[in-house]
């Protein structure tokens, strides 16, 4: 068997049908097939598993360290170690439960660092204000903003939300599947419940348990490219702040998954909770939550309020009432 034999078997869940009780399904495997089909098995892809016992197998992935694309904008200190990561756990599936190798060649510290972590930026309310009131982006898309920017949740999770997953008679969310398999449910914000509850009676057409939340029969949401249409929304909103859109050795552009920080960065300086907080976004340790304390402090200074209601923030659904 060769390394994209048996990388394979790990992306495509024939490992986790194998051996159920030691390899997990891996919701993001589609990622890791994209890092290997890509960086790695033009490399060292046709080489036999055998191969990478000691020595040699560390002299195999050096090569794909060495054969990794120069860092800048497209490929950071992050992205070199994500596809060293990938192949460190191959190789540690390898071992066991597979026993195809004695033991992972690599040793300790062999997995790029990422260095020092970019400065990054949080959405405003004001600046949230202008991209839901733009008639001109989507009303999906910014439905998705929207409920990102109020409850917190990762892009994957909302995007795979079905109608069985709400109950917005009572206006509760249950995340039963998501990225730490670790099942959440909260009360909704009362205007994202409003707004799910209109957007589905007026716009949604079909609201079948098994559907999409944000399906409609004339829009899609593209899951792919979120990041960089976001912020050319932003700029069709009239949103003009320097630091959601820089790119530099010190700073990346504003990402969806920053609306994440956003919800965090907000409700801290509202007086929220940290148990409040990690209800909703599923963080499972203090120290992720503290690194927002900063700008939460920041927020409250400067008395920047909170998000409007998502109901009265989208045209479109607040004349649905």
């Amino acid at each position: 068997m060769t390394l994209e034999q048996f990388g394979a078997c790990w992306t495509s869940g024939e490992l986790a049908r194998r051996f159920p009780d030691h390899v997990a399904l891996k919701k993001t495997a589609n990622d890791d097939a994209s890092r290997f089909r890509n960086y790695v098995y033009p490399v060292i892809g046709t080489e036999p598993m055998r191969r990478f016992e000691g020595r040699r197998g560390v002299e195999l992935v050096e090569q794909v360290l060495n054969c990794l694309p120069p860092l800048g904008p497209t490929f950071s200190r992050s992205s070199r170690r994500q596809v060293i990561q990938s192949v460190h756990r191959l190789l540690t599936l390898a071992v066991y439960p597979a026993k195809v190798l004695s033991a992972n060649p690599l040793p300790r510290g062999f997995v790029p660092k990422t260095g020092d972590e970019k400065a990054k930026a949080y959405l405003f309310p004001d600046e949230d204000a202008k991209l839901m009131a733009c008639v001109a982006v989507p009303l999906p898309e910014r439905l998705l903003y929207g409920i990102l920017a109020r409850e917190g949740m990762r892009v994957s999770e909302l995007l795979d939300l079905t109608w069985a997953d709400l109950d917005l008679e009572r206006g509760m969310l249950f995340l039963d599947q998501n990225k730490t398999d670790d099942a959440r449910s909260w009360a909704l914000d009362p205007g994202v419940a409003e707004a799910l509850r209109r957007w589905r009676d007026r716009f949604a057409g079909s609201a079948r348990p098994e559907r999409s939340v944000l399906s409609h029969r004339k829009w899609t949401v593209d899951r792919f490219g979120v990041a960089g249409r976001l912020r050319d929304y932003l700029k069709e909103a009239g949103v003009t702040r320097v630091q959601l859109f820089e790119s530099n050795d010190k700073r990346g552009p504003l990402r969806a998954h920053d609306l994440r920080a956003s919800f965090v960065t907000v409700n801290l300086a509202l007086g929220k909770t940290e148990a409040w907080i990690t209800d909703r976004t599923g963080h499972r340790s203090s120290q992720m939550i503290y690194r927002y304390k900063r700008a939460a402090r920041t927020h409250a200074e400067l008395n920047l309020g909170g998000f409007l209601p998502l109901h009265e923030a989208i045209p479109e659904l607040a004349r649905a009432a």
